[in-house]
């Protein structure tokens, strides 16, 4: 039994480990694009990951949706254009599982994010909502 446990928690340990390289390299990513272009560019951060004990998955981080240029950056003018057009190239193929993520201090019926969702899965198959800023909403 002692043993049996101890394998658990080692591989607990060794999974903990991959999900924090695997953080720190993300983060290095995006350290390296943003550190030289501050504005939206059509590249986005794509995280493949191969494992014998899980499917495959490439995770690919959008930004989200902008409509209006953030003063003194290098955004162009047609960022919504631009994020929308992303959304859109990455979310239309049906093998994509769509991360929708909406602050909760905002009326979910005018949301972006939930709008394409919508349009590119009707009927919510592949697609998961999150709320985040839950805590702005009891201040």
């Amino acid at each position: 039994m002692n043993a049996i446990r101890s394998s658990l928690i080692s591989r607990r340990c060794v999974y903990r480990s991959r999900l924090r390289l695997i953080r720190l390299l993300v983060q290095i990513k995006v350290v390296i694009i943003y550190s030289i272009n501050s504005g939206i560019i059509d590249d986005p951060i794509i995280l493949t990951i191969f494992s014998a004990d899980c499917p495959d998955l490439t995770m690919i981080d959008l930004p989200g949706i902008t409509r209006i240029p953030l003063k003194g950056s290098d955004q162009p003018a047609n960022i919504e254009e631009l994020t929308t057009s992303m959304v859109r190239k990455y979310c239309t193929d049906d093998r994509t599982i769509i991360l929708c993520v909406i602050p909760a201090n905002i009326d979910v019926s005018t949301s972006d994010g939930l709008k394409l969702a919508r349009e590119f899965d009707p009927k919510g198959e592949r697609t998961l909502g999150v709320f985040t800023k839950v805590s702005k909403c009891f201040s």
